[in-house]
């Protein structure tokens, strides 16, 4: 299997006739619902990102086939909006967010946090989710590192915390609760 980057827009990958029998495909075997030609795809998405760092797995494709004399075919693969493959749209880099982490013991304390959370830092707010252990109620917040200039305000116990390892030992190990948009439903709740 031969991949190269043709235009900015398009790969061919050509594949010779043992490429196919590996994934027990011949040319004319070659069609979308076929499990065999999935795995194929799937396998050419994935040398694609390693060898050429091209992410295609989330892009709708375009994908035209050609057979060639030799029992194997030629490939040509571009994402169906014709954008440039080499410039991936990616969330932004773990540096661009910080992480921010609100401990609470109890309802009302949660409830204060929320709406103290939503009048700091409002839209910057990348998102928010609430998780529950034995012991507490974990508010997680991503922020832009601009909005984190302003102070915190930590909790009672000194219990906010900057740390992407702890919000991801949090999302693991603690019962989700709220998985998007806590800050902004939790602010909108009352005790009675």
């Amino acid at each position: 299997m031969h991949i190269e980057l043709i235009s900015r827009s398009t790969v061919k990958i050509t594949l010779t006739f043992s490429d196919l029998e590996s994934f027990g495909l011949n040319y004319d075997m070659i069609q979308t619902e076929s499990p065999e030609t999935r795995e194929l795809i799937s396998d050419i998405i994935n040398r694609l990102f390693l060898i050429k760092d091209i992410d295609l797995s989330r892009e709708k494709l375009y994908i035209e086939v050609f057979s060639d004399k030799t029992g194997g075919c030629l490939m040509y693969i571009s994402g169906a909006r014709g954008k440039d493959l080499t410039e991936s749209e990616v969330e932004p880099l773990p540096e661009e967010r910080t992480e921010v982490i609100y401990l609470c013991r109890s309802i009302d304390e949660l409830l204060d946090s929320a709406r103290e959370i939503k009048a700091l830092f409002g839209r910057n707010i990348a998102s928010s989710s609430l998780y529950y252990s034995d012991e507490y109620f974990c508010l997680i917040i991503s922020v832009s590192q601009d909005s984190c200039c302003k102070p915190i305000k930590r909790s009672p116990d000194g219990s906010a915390e900057r740390t992407m390892i702890r919000a991801a030992h949090i999302r693991e190990h603690c019962t989700p609760v709220l998985e998007s948009n806590a800050i902004e439903r939790l602010s909108e709740l009352t005790l009675s």
